[in-house]
């Protein structure tokens, strides 16, 4: 500590020397002999107000040491021993280091209403943290950004004034509360500011005019009527309209309305962190409505590209099957056209070969060849009688066309089911069975249109292969012969022909009467659909 008196221009430099290495001290904290130095300084020019706030900011570990509690103890001392030392001395503004004069009460009002960090009155908003001071909104933002440069979703600052560490979240500093009551202050202090002109508006000034009553102009207002709920004066009791009404000093009114005013501020401020606590969650909740909407429209997209895969995927297995079934049918239709051209050529020649013997040959000669040619003549053309595509042969339906499943009626399949689920969603049907039915079978009356099915084949047909009445009725072979065999209809596994046990028919007209018209009407029907 130092020993001497330090005046003049060498105390303001130890001073601000003291004063930069405790704010510029690592987390905050300086070491005890800055402490102990800037108790001492504050001291030795009688600066109480700085010596306290000072003692605040020390942390408890170092306050414990023997230097600084021995100052500690020399400022309870000067403060006994001067009480009103503080407010009428000249101090030291710890800030710029320089002597100023006892402050009045709105320059006391504006220092309290300054940033500790811009130093000029707040600027609106006005943010409170934690430990109850306060900041301007954009100085809070600039220490959190200084304290948070890759600008990670919440973080941490100290407050500038007491060191005190605040937390923030997600929102940053958007999420501390807004003091309003200060806000309201600057307002009031700015507007009396602007109506003194510049100058100082003090609170109360002793020389300013009171108000006076208004019946008696001479008697100053003194006392509350407490029924009439107005400021009155004495006359106006004894003499005056209030002589029957109960009145009260005006102290002990003031002091009560001042306090139900400062109730009423509370509440108001309380209302107002209830509205802002509010607004914070329709913030969230609107937030969280988007990201649901974000999140549904990422999944109405995948399930759409999942059945787009599935219609891809159909499409080519029908595509196969068209040219499997082709490939088939047509390579059946060359092995025939293969038999008859050779039965053609064989029988051409040995046509030939005869026709030369009857014009060419003698009697004796020919007798001689004739018998041999007859025969050959004879087998070829027993053998000629080959399998052929004529109209009524069995299968010809079958050979005739490429039948498969109308795509659109897998997309009205889906279109059906999708109150159950599509396939490769939850509950859906799986994507090999699309396309199991015909285009003029439905998916919620395909029993009863198949049933109709067997009644009009049964109705147009004595005989049917198992192929044809699969492609009529949507079934595999498989699944077509054995509805026909529960339905009493009988099924040859070797020829696979489908014969329903009919009655016998009824004698035949030339000229159908209006039952058979309208079986043949519905037939075609049945089969254009």
């Amino acid at each position: 500590m130092p020993s001497a008196v330090v005046m003049g221009e060498n105390y303001d430099k130890l001073l601000e020397q003291c004063e930069a290495q405790e704010l510029e001290a690592p987390g905050g904290i300086a070491t005890p002999q800055v402490y102990a130095q800037l108790l001492a300084l504050y001291l030795l020019h009688n600066d109480m107000n700085n010596a306290r706030y000072l003692w605040k900011r020390i942390p408890q570990a170092i306050k414990t040491r023997g230097e600084v509690r021995f100052l500690r103890k020399e400022t309870r001392k000067q403060a006994n021993r001067n009480p009103s030392a503080a407010g009428a001395a000249p101090r030291m503004d710890i800030r710029t280091g320089q002597m100023v004069r006892s402050s009045s009460p709105m320059e006391s009002l504006e220092k309290q209403l300054s940033c500790p960090i811009c130093l000029d009155m707040f600027t609106k908003p006005v943010v409170i943290l934690p430990c109850q001071h306060n900041l301007c909104r954009s100085c809070a933002s600039d220490l959190y950004d200084s304290r948070n440069p890759y600008h990670f979703s919440g973080g941490i600052f100290r407050c500038p004034t007491c060191r005190f560490e605040v937390v923030l979240d997600r929102h940053g500093v958007h999420g501390l509360q807004r003091n309003l009551l200060v806000e309201n202050i600057i307002d009031i202090y700015k507007q009396q500011q602007e109506g003194g002109g510049g100058h100082e508006a003090p609170l109360k000034a002793k020389d300013s005019q009171e108000p006076m009553c208004h019946e008696h102009e001479d008697e100053k207002i003194n006392i509350y009527c407490i029924t009439c709920q107005v400021p009155t004066c004495s006359l106006c009791k004894v003499f005056g309209a209030h002589k029957d009404c109960e009145v009260q000093p005006l102290q002990n009114v003031y002091q009560t309305q001042k306090a139900e005013l400062s109730n009423s501020i509370e509440m108001l401020m309380a209302g107002n962190s209830c509205i802002q606590a509010l607004l914070t969650q329709m913030e969230d909740t609107c937030k969280t409505i988007q990201e649901n909407s974000q999140r549904q429209k990422q999944t109405l997209g995948e399930k759409f590209d999942l059945l787009y895969a599935i219609l891809e995927e159909r499409k080519g297995q029908l595509l196969d099957r068209i040219v499997q079934e082709q490939d088939e049918k047509v390579r059946f239709l060359r092995s025939l056209v293969q038999q008859h051209t050779e039965q053609l050529q064989a029988s051409t020649k040995l046509m030939d070969e005869a026709v030369q013997t009857m014009e060419k040959s003698g009697t004796a000669e020919f007798l001689l060849t004739a018998k041999q040619l007859i025969g050959q003549t004879k087998e070829a053309a027993k053998s000629s009688l080959l399998q052929r595509p004529e109209p009524g042969w069995p299968g010809q339906r079958r050979w005739s066309r490429v039948s498969v499943p109308d795509p659109a009626a897998s997309a009205a399949m889906c279109h059906a089911c999708e109150g159950k689920g599509v396939a490769g969603f939850e509950g859906g049907v799986e994507a090999q069975n699309y396309g199991c039915l015909p285009p003029y079978l439905s998916v919620t009356g395909a029993e009863s249109t198949r049933r109709r099915a067997f009644g009009l084949v049964a109705q147009a047909y004595t005989s049917i292969t198992a192929d044809d009445f699969a492609a009529f009725v949507g079934y595999s072979v498989e699944e077509a012969v054995k509805g026909v065999v529960s339905q009493g209809w009988q099924a040859d596994p070797n020829t696979r022909m489908v014969m329903p046990q009919k009655p016998d028919p009824p004698p035949v007209s030339l000229v159908p009467n209006e039952q058979q018209l309208a079986r043949l009407t519905d037939y075609v029907a049945f089969l254009e659909n």
